[in-house]
């Protein structure tokens, strides 16, 4: 059953009568007798089925309003888009319709995020996730970093433990790039709230080596260390080790090709953008960086012996 209290309680439900072990996530149904619901975007139009949109309620069992908040009462219980004289409540949570006429819950609208001009919504990464057969529960976060940019947090509690280049290759299946997380967490129990829902407030911040997802290696030779600094400096974090992978930082294509600028700019070392792409981590760029100077001094002495 689905369905909130300005509804009077249950507005749509689901018959359950088994679930596959492969199940993806149980729909919520279809409207109740004498309920009725659409899924509208921002401008109040029907969204087809599979787009995501504001899940609203209608009919019998909808309440005259909040008492004594006609401000939030107007707000939330607004003029019917497709019936004259009748109200539908908006209830903030975003859904989408399925092929079979059930409705999908993905989650909060006010949990939607917007990253590097990209606007996220942090349910269906959760979702994602929760496809995941070992996995019981999910929620992500926009963390706010030391440079002023967001990234995904990820809070997981699962049967076993999972790394996170397991976890991230599970959400990359069905998710863009841009969607896919940062950082995974795994817990052993979500915090909740006193009436049983999830406390995000409560989840712990996330700590440099559950970025990296490896165990932190200083640089080791001064060619690292210079590395070391200008990705300090880009991605705007406190520590990185040489095996971190600059992408699972929050590394993405305009901070890439920031980057190469800053190493050529530096440490006189032009790098293609491609390597970075290939070779991700300090340790192996630094190789990278020896051979290419190496080359350049090869080519410029050979042309110098000549003249």
């Amino acid at each position: 059953m689905y369905g909130p209290s300005e509804s009077t309680v249950f507005a749509t439900f689901y018959p359950v009568d088994e679930v596959a072990e492969d199940a993806a996530i149980i729909p919520i149904g279809k409207p109740v007798s004498n309920t009725t619901t659409y899924i509208l975007d921002s401008f109040n139009q029907l969204q087809p089925i599979g787009a995501a949109g504001e899940l609203c309620v209608g009919g019998d069992g909808l309440v005259l309003g909040y008492f004594n908040c006609p401000e939030l009462t107007a707000e939330k219980f607004v003029a019917h888009p497709f019936k004259e004289h009748e109200k539908i409540y908006r209830t903030g949570d975003l859904a989408r319709w399925q092929p079979d006429g059930n409705i999908e819950f993905i989650g909060r609208i006010d949990h939607q995020v917007k990253i590097r001009g990209q606007r996220i919504e942090l349910g269906e990464i959760e979702q994602q996730l929760l496809g995941h057969h070992n996995i019981r529960e999910a929620v992500v976060l926009a963390v706010d970093t030391a440079s002023g940019e967001k990234l995904l947090c990820t809070y997981i509690v699962a049967d076993i433990p999972l790394s996170g280049s397991e976890l991230r290759q599970h959400a990359a299946k069905e998710l863009p790039a841009y969607m896919v997380p940062t950082v995974f967490i795994q817990l052993e129990e979500l915090p909740l709230t006193g009436n049983g829902k999830v406390d995000r407030r409560a989840l712990p911040k996330p700590e440099v080596n559950a970025i990296s997802g490896g165990e932190y290696v200083a640089a080791r030779s001064e060619t690292e260390a210079q590395f070391v600094e200008i990705w300090k400096e880009v991605l705007g974090i406190a520590q990185v080790g040489v095996y971190d992978n600059f992408f699972e930082l929050g590394g993405h294509s305009l901070k890439a090709m920031t980057m190469m600028a800053r190493i050529h700019q530096v440490m006189q070392v032009e790098l293609p953008l491609k390597e970075l792409f290939r070779s991700p981590t300090i340790a192996a760029l630094a190789l990278k960086s020896t051979h290419c100077t190496l080359q350049y001094l090869t080519i410029h002495l050979n042309t110098r012996s000549k003249r």
